[in-house]
Formats: C-alpha cells, sequence, structure tokens
C-alpha cells in the first residue's frame, strides 16, 4: 500500500527449541576458545584465563567506579575502551527512535541471581548482563558470530552444567540382551534355511542366443521369400485371401452367420413361429 503507517515486515522466526539449546551450548563452547575469542575482536591480551570466574562478590557491585576497577583488575577493561572509541552517531532515522548512538560490543557478565551488578554495569560502553538460567542467544553470540568473552561468577559457572547439561542416553549391549538365557528360552527354534532358486532368463544361460534368434529370422524370411516364387503357391495364397475376404463380408452384410449357413427369410406381415417340441412316443393328430 502507499505510505503505509506501519512497517509490515515480519523481523522474528519461531525456531524448534532443540536448535536454540543446540546455539547457545556452541556458543557458550566458543567462548571458551581463545582463538575464537581474539577472531570475534575481543581484546584479551591483558586476560589471565579463559573462560574467566571471579569470586561471587561482583554481584553485590552497586557503583559503575567499582566495576571500571574490577575490569581493570581481571585485564577486560581494554575491551571496553574499544567499545567507547568506537562509539558514533548511527546514519539513517534510526537515531530518531531511541538508537542514536551505534557501539561494538564488549565482555558480558554472566551471573547466578538477580542482584545488583546490573546497576554497577549498565553505564559502560558494550557491556551486557545476563543470568545464566535466561541467557539469551542474541547477546551471547551478536550478528551471529560466536566467541564473545563471558565473565563469569563461581555461583553461575557452577550452575551451568545443571541448566544445560546433555542428557545422554544409556548404552544399552543389545548383544547381551539376545544372547541371554531369559531370551532364548523363549524364542523358537531357528528354522533350516532354505536354497534360494534364482531363475535367470534364457539369454544368462545361452550367450549366443541373440545371435541364434537373428539367425532364425533371417532363414524364415529366406523361406518366405522362396516359396512365394513358386507360382502354385503364390496363387493358392491369394484364393485364400479373396475367401477369407468374402467369407467377412458375407457375414457383416448379414448373408451368412458365424457357422457359415444362409438363414431363412419369412415373408413379409407374417410372424415366425416357433414349433413346439413333440414328445416321445406320441402320436400326432
Amino acid at each position: 500500500m502507499f505510505a503505509p503507517k506501519k512497517v509490515f515486515r515480519r523481523w522474528q522466526r519461531s525456531v524448534n527449541i532443540k536448535i536454540r539449546r543446540h546455539a547457545t551450548r556452541a556458543a557458550l563452547a566458543a567462548s571458551a576458545v581463545p582463538a575464537l575469542v581474539m577472531a570475534r575482536g575481543n581484546r584479551i591480551d591483558e586476560v589471565p584465563e579463559i573462560p574467566l570466574v571471579v569470586p561471587n562478590t561482583v554481584e553485590a557491585l552497586e557503583k559503575t567506579k567499582d566495576a571500571v576497577k574490577l575490569l581493570k583488575e581481571i585485564g577486560c577493561y581494554s575491551d571496553v575502551q574499544k567499545c567507547i572509541d568506537t562509539k558514533h552517531i548511527r546514519a539513517g532515522k534510526g537515531k530518531r527512535r531511541n538508537r542514536k548512538f551505534n557501539t561494538r560490543k564488549g565482555p558480558i557478565l554472566m551471573v547466578s541471581k538477580k542482584c545488583e551488578a546490573a546497576k554497577a554495569f549498565r553505564n559502560l560502553c558494550g557491556v551486557d548482563v545476563m543470568k545464566v538460567d535466561s541467557m539469551n542467544l542474541l547477546k551471547l553470540c551478536p550478528g551471529g558470530h560466536v566467541g564473545r568473552m563471558i565473565i563469569w561468577t563461581e555461583d553461575a559457572f557452577k550452575a551451568l552444567n545443571d541448566v544445560y547439561r546433555m542428557k545422554t542416553p544409556r548404552q544399552v549391549d543389545s548383544k547381551r540382551v539376545i544372547n541371554s538365557e531369559e531370551v532364548q528360552a523363549i524364542l523358537r527354534k531357528k528354522l533350516p534355511s532354505k536354497k534360494r532358486i534364482v531363475k535367470r532368463s534364457p539369454s544368462n544361460r545361452n550367450p549366443a542366443l541373440k545371435a541364434e534368434k537373428k539367425a532364425a529370422r533371417k532363414a524364415h524370411a529366406y523361406n518366405t521369400a522362396e516359396n512365394l516364387k513358386d507360382p502354385k503357391r503364390r496363387s493358392a495364397k491369394v484364393a485364400a485371401k479373396r475367401a477369407a475376404k468374402k467369407t467377412w463380408t458375407a457375414r457383416v452384410t448379414g448373408k451368412e452367420d458365424r457357422k457359415g449357413n444362409v438363414p431363412t427369410k419369412t415373408p413379409k406381415g407374417t410372424k415366425s413361429v416357433a414349433k413346439k417340441p413333440v414328445a416321445k412316443g406320441k402320436a400326432k393328430k
């Protein structure tokens, strides 16, 4: 339509829950590989180890200056400084729709519960805070790029195994179950094997069958041609064709029946009366 008041576009897509969980596990696994974290653009030169786990006291921080001090101690503030340096005004009408600035994504703090750390880290450019039991896949791998730097608290890192634990099915030894005495006692006895007879075409048994058929066709054509050279046989064949044609014409026109008999005609205006059968042993009156 012309000049619509709404953007009629379906931005979201419904994805199966197993696929979402698989993607979340892949993003978490990629965040523990230093090569993938560096390839995404995070600056982790001063980070002591990956995955990085900090004490639970971080969840109690309320001031932004305390959060900055913590990031400098663990070597993650250079990544935050990169986000601050890349902050710029967005091009287009998006700057009038509550998203004026465009920045890169830095580290993300993973906590175990709702705490005051969100207030301390929300003013830092490119830093997000997320609970371990409600992870957002779009924040774990923004733009579809895995390997975002994650700062874990102790309780959050311990709870990770319970939240996203893979339930592997128990492996069953099928051979041991089948060969057990309990199962074998119920099963029927094994029937003797029957030999399967495979019917093969004559061409498989006689490799020269194709050549023999061709020679037979040639001999038949030659004999037919030789027979037609005899004038008596030729005239007899022509006479047989004419007789067959004459018979077919008589049947079509009604002059003869299928047995070759000529049907009797009744005069016009009279009805044919069927004769009653006479019983044997009685004289006619």
